[in-house]
């Protein structure tokens, strides 16, 4: 099936995370403190991301069902030297009219004087509960056959350091030569 066309119910399709044109960071946007905007983010690594249990590379198309977005997940390891509070890649939808930002979080909530990663410590970043409705809700509202869906693209990846100081960038460093952000430094 081309991409673009609209599955039939349960049936897979060639679907695709990609990453920004133009990623947060890498255009010299400006900040407030605690956030901290880089080109490409240094203290974790993205090692894996998977949809419906499948290791996919970004920008490589991977057959899966309409419920995909539901199905991703991303492993990240904490390569800094410090313990990481919160971390969050979020997706935006390009075959929506009005932009929405889709969270993939590893942590259940932000705590930022508690650690959630250890320096050396992966966590699976996934979509929380509830969201996935959510985004199927605001496809509906615009108009959006939510089955032909099959994009997704990085918008930002957030980090959030014990002690409360933030980082983000649009881009992350990887492990797979397969998914390396085009934008990294």
């Amino acid at each position: 099936m081309a991409l673009g066309a609209t599955p039939a119910l349960g049936q897979s399709e060639a679907r695709v995370i990609q990453w920004s044109e133009h990623p947060q960071g890498s255009n010299n946007e400006r900040s407030s403190p605690p956030l901290q905007l880089f080109k490409e983010l240094e203290d974790i690594e993205l090692e894996e991301v998977q949809v419906e249990g499948r290791p996919v590379a970004i920008g490589m198309p991977v057959d899966a069902t309409v419920d995909w977005l539901r199905n991703i997940s991303f492993r990240i390891k904490n390569v800094s030297r410090q313990p990481l509070a919160f971390v969050q890649i979020t997706l935006t939808l390009p075959q929506l009219k009005t932009p929405i930002q889709v969270p993939y979080v590893g942590c259940s909530s932000p705590n930022l004087n508690k650690p959630c990663v250890q320096p050396g410590g992966e966590v699976l970043l996934t979509m929380p509960g509830g969201v996935y409705d959510w985004v199927k809700g605001k496809a509906s509202d615009q108009g959006v056959d939510f089955s032909g869906i099959n994009r997704a693209t990085v918008t930002y990846v957030m980090v959030d350091l014990v002690g409360g100081a933030q980082q983000s960038s649009g881009c992350v460093k990887t492990s797979d030569v397969n998914n390396p952000c085009r934008y990294s430094p």
